[in-house]
């Protein structure tokens, strides 16, 4: 029971980061494509 719960707990380890990380990826590709922040990487 204890080795199943460990298991549970991975499993949803894994599928908070497989949803986690391309929500990060995409907050940043919004943040580059800004012009605010285009302008700012300029100087």
């Amino acid at each position: 029971m204890r080795g199943y719960m460990l298991h549970r707990f991975l499993i949803t380890l894994g599928l908070m980061l497989a949803f986690t990380i391309p929500a990060q990826a995409i907050t940043i590709e919004e943040l580059t494509s800004q012009p605010q922040f285009k302008q700012v990487s300029q100087f």
